[in-house]
C-alpha cells in the first residue's frame, strides 16, 4: 500500500523527487506532489526557455488545424448550384471525395467514391448518355447530349474541398508553418 496505510488512499499526498538521469542533461529538478491513483512522473527542468514552449505550441496548433481530421468527409453539395456554394453534407460511407460536376453554365456538387469518380473523369460522356440523362438532367433541362463534350468533373479529398475556393490556402498554411517555427524559435 501507498503510504503505509490501508484502504482508500486516494486523499494521501506523496512528495517525489527526480534525480538527474544519465541520459538526460544535469539540471536541478523540482519536486511535485502527486496522488497514488494519478502518479504521474513530469520533469521540469528550471532552465526551459518559455519562448521555446511558446513556439512548440503554436506549431502543435499548426498542426491540428492543417491536418484533416479523421472523422468522416465533408462536401458543398447542391443538385444545381448557380451562384450558391451549396450547403455541407457529411458523406455517408463509403464515399470518400467530393465531386463537382459543369456543365455548360450549370454545376452540381456531392459526395462520391473516388474510384467511382476518377473512372467518370476518364470516360467519354458522349458514349454513355443514356444511363447518365437522368443525373444530367437535373443539372437543368437545357442540357443535351452534345453537350457532353463540355462537361467538367472534378474530385478532390479533404473537408469541404469543392467549394469556390481551392486548396492553395491550405498548401500556403503548409509552407509557411516551418517558416514560422524558424522565426518563432529565434
Amino acid at each position: 500500500m501507498w503510504g503505509g496505510g490501508s484502504g482508500n488512499t486516494d486523499g494521501l499526498l506523496f512528495p517525489v523527487h527526480i534525480p538527474s538521469l544519465p541520459h538526460l542533461p544535469t539540471t536541478s529538478h523540482t519536486i511535485h506532489t502527486y496522488t497514488p491513483t494519478s502518479l504521474l512522473v513530469y520533469l521540469k527542468p528550471n532552465n526551459t526557455k518559455p519562448d521555446k514552449m511558446k513556439s512548440t505550441t503554436i506549431c502543435a496548433l499548426l498542426l491540428v488545424c492543417l491536418v484533416s481530421s479523421a472523422a468522416a468527409l465533408q462536401c458543398y453539395e447542391c443538385p444545381d448550384c448557380g451562384n450558391s456554394i451549396g450547403s455541407i453534407r457529411t458523406c455517408d460511407s463509403p464515399n470518400d471525395a467530393c465531386m463537382t460536376i459543369s456543365v455548360k453554365e450549370h454545376k452540381s456538387k456531392a459526395c462520391n467514391v473516388k474510384f467511382a469518380c476518377d473512372a467518370i473523369s476518364k470516360m467519354d460522356l458522349s458514349r454513355v448518355w443514356e444511363s447518365l440523362r437522368d443525373v444530367f438532367r437535373g443539372l437543368g433541362s437545357d442540357v443535351s447530349q452534345s453537350d457532353m463534350n463540355s462537361v467538367k468533373i472534378e474530385c478532390c479529398e479533404g473537408n469541404l474541398c469543392n467549394g469556390a475556393t481551392n486548396s492553395l490556402v491550405s498548401h500556403l498554411l503548409l509552407i509557411l508553418a516551418p517558416i514560422l517555427l524558424f522565426l518563432l524559435r529565434n
